[in-house]
């Protein structure tokens, strides 16, 4: 490849912007290598087109995990746009004894075509990782039937209508804090797995076959809509019922907003610590569920002068800490309706009271 590069001792880099807009990256078969493709500026991710291909996919992992030497591709804030079955059969296609695959923070939007198949992983250390990713209008997200290890965490799933975001029954598979707004038929289910645990599912216009299919246990998930019965050991914190509050669900934003009974909802999972946009939970009492941690925020009502070196500020809401508030020791803040502010000499000038 003539692409910009990097060497490290374990680790390639082949970084944006390329030098040309169709290039091959042949990864060489190196035992335990990770080979890493990513964009230069997270803030300006290259977009990598599926249009105009009579054939192909963007990613073929195809070196057998038998003999110990594999490419193990990673992908860090990317966008795969356009991957459609008229031309192409899958975005990012991986061999039945193919490498574990990771992608990171990278969008996949507007194709029909299944985006990851036959993901997998030959062992839990080197499982294929799919983390804060977005899969809008796509084909289905991600199809492991043939994988052993896996985790899929902090992802927004908006794909097309009847198709299931994560197929995978097989254990070894985790689905932790995801998002999802489907519209599936009683044939299409929602999440497959090993353990399913701290997801959002908004089911519109249609009834899944099932909501959480899993090997395992099935645990703090909400489900707006209606589906079938679920398989798996149910952990006893799932609810029904009440809307999340996405966003914008429809143009695939399934971030909170405030009120959502999604907030503080979840459990602690060390998988899935950080959120889709890199805060990290808990921002509150509790992880909240889905892929979006959402950072508490309320207005100062009005300010009441307590002495020559106290005022207290009046919040509309309560606030559960201080870092929404206070930076680099300006002042502190003690959580509740009407919380005591404290002003330090380096803090005075410029501060209200």
């Amino acid at each position: 490849s003539t692409q910009a590069k990097t060497l490290f001792p374990y680790t390639t880099l082949f970084r944006s912007p390329f030098t040309s807009m169709r290039e091959e990256v042949t990864w060489p078969n190196v035992s335990q290598q990770y080979y890493y493709l990513y964009a230069a500026d997270p803030n300006n991710k290259p977009v990598i087109s599926g249009a105009g291909l009579s054939a192909g996919q963007a990613v073929l992992a195809n070196s057998a995990i038998a003999t110990g030497a594999t490419e193990r591709p990673r992908f860090v804030n990317l966008i795969f746009d356009g991957w459609n079955l008229t031309r192409v059969s899958y975005c990012v296609y991986t061999a039945s004894t193919g490498p574990s695959i990771r992608a990171y923070y990278c969008t996949f939007r507007s194709g029909d075509a299944p985006v990851f198949q036959n993901l997998r992983g030959p062992s839990g250390p080197d499982r294929s990782i799919i983390y804060g990713c977005r899969f809008v209008d796509t084909g289905q997200p991600i199809h492991a039937e043939n994988g052993t290890y896996g985790l899929v965490a902090r992802c927004y799933f908006k794909p097309n209508a009847n198709t299931l975001c994560v197929h995978n029954d097989r254990s070894g598979w985790y689905v932790y804090n995801n998002s999802a707004y489907v519209n599936n038929n009683g044939a299409y289910g929602v999440f497959r797995g090993q353990d399913i645990i701290g997801n959002v599912i908004h089911a519109h216009t249609n009834n899944p076959w099932y909501a959480y299919n899993c090997t395992g246990t099935y645990d703090y998930n909400r489900l707006y809509g209606t589906t079938g019965a679920n398989t798996g050991t149910n952990g006893g914190h799932n609810t029904s019922g009440a809307d999340p509050l996405f966003v914008s669900p429809s143009t695939g934003n399934l971030d909170i907003q405030v009120g959502s009974p999604c907030i503080d909802a979840s459990t602690t999972l060390t998988d899935a610590v950080i959120d889709i946009y890199g805060v990290t939970a808990p921002s509150g009492a509790a992880y909240d569920q889905g892929a979006h941690e959402l950072v508490a925020t309320t207005t100062v009502t009005s300010i009441t002068v307590l002495g020559p070196t106290s005022i207290r500020l009046n919040l509309a809401a309560s606030m559960a800490s201080d870092s929404s508030w206070a930076t680099a020791g300006n002042f502190t803040i003690t959580p509740g309706s009407g919380a005591a502010v404290t002003v330090t000499a380096a803090a005075a000038s410029g501060n209200p009271g």
